[in-house]
């Protein structure tokens, strides 16, 4: 039988007093509790699942029927034009599932409404600490490396990449070719993975790969390249890893707990 979370509960977690989470459930602005203590308390609430009476049970199982995407503004064309292939999947996905996509405003990390779970699409740790810290449903994240158990994070699996596309090869030596990637421990992980990667910043990049053995994962990238280069494609925005994702967007929803938020795919 599932344990009942209680106040205390609430309390410990986020390192406070009963009576300060009291304050923040019933809202009392008389109070002096700072803005960043009433955040986290608000955010173990979320996280916890805890709903004190019938009332906010009923607010809580209410869907709003639509899922946030928030996606970094300062990028390449090049790379916008893959954030738009991924949108596109995922708006598909989504809909089959009887929910919309709404996309965010670029460089706002105000509070969301109307949303049921925001996802950033290869973001800094920043950008997602500052959605985090302004918003109460679940975030997520996507091809980008969080590293906090808290959130669900959905990568592809790039050693097993790695594997393959020695298979693919035969051993020899390949490039894998990439558009800019701005999570940063996502780029170095790269860069420690694969021993010739390189990042695309414009078609002129483009003519150093030519005639040569070429690994890439982005579909625009694909399509500019498989003409002049011995391509091997493995495509990241995948319908089963957006099917993984919307699996995740589940399970943060309903709270379920899991023993691992790291999802290879």
């Amino acid at each position: 039988m599932k344990t009942k979370i209680t106040i205390k509960d609430i309390a410990r977690e986020a390192g406070v007093s009963i009576a300060t989470v009291s304050y923040v459930l019933n809202n009392k602005t008389e109070e002096r509790i700072s803005e960043e203590t009433r955040k986290k308390v608000l955010q173990i609430i979320n996280l916890l699942n805890y709903t004190p009476n019938k009332s906010a049970k009923a607010l809580a199982s209410n869907k709003n029927g639509s899922i946030a995407v928030y996606l970094p503004s300062d990028v390449t064309p090049l790379k916008r034009a893959e954030q738009l292939h991924f949108l596109h999947i995922f708006a598909n996905v989504l809909k089959s599932y009887d929910y919309h996509l709404t996309l965010l405003c670029p460089d706002d990390f105000s509070q969301v409404d109307n949303s049921d779970a925001i996802i950033c699409y290869d973001v800094s740790k920043e950008e997602f600490s500052k959605l985090g810290n302004n918003n109460f449903i679940p975030l997520l994240a996507v091809d980008c490396i969080i590293d906090d158990p808290l959130f669900f994070q959905v990568l592809f699996d790039y050693e097993k990449l790695l594997s393959d596309t020695n298979t693919y090869f035969a051993g020899e030596e390949f490039i894998f070719a990439s558009f800019e990637v701005v999570n940063v421990k996502l780029k170095t992980m790269l860069e420690k993975l694969f021993p010739h990667m390189i990042f695309l910043q414009s078609v002129k990049d483009f003519k150093a790969l030519y005639g040569k053995n070429v690994l890439v994962t982005e579909d625009t990238l694909y399509q500019l390249l498989k003409e002049d280069c011995n391509i091997y494609y493995q495509p990241s925005a995948t319908n089963n890893k957006i099917q993984k994702l919307y699996e995740c967007i589940e399970l943060a929803m309903g709270r379920v707990q899991i023993t691992s938020h790291n999802i290879l795919v």
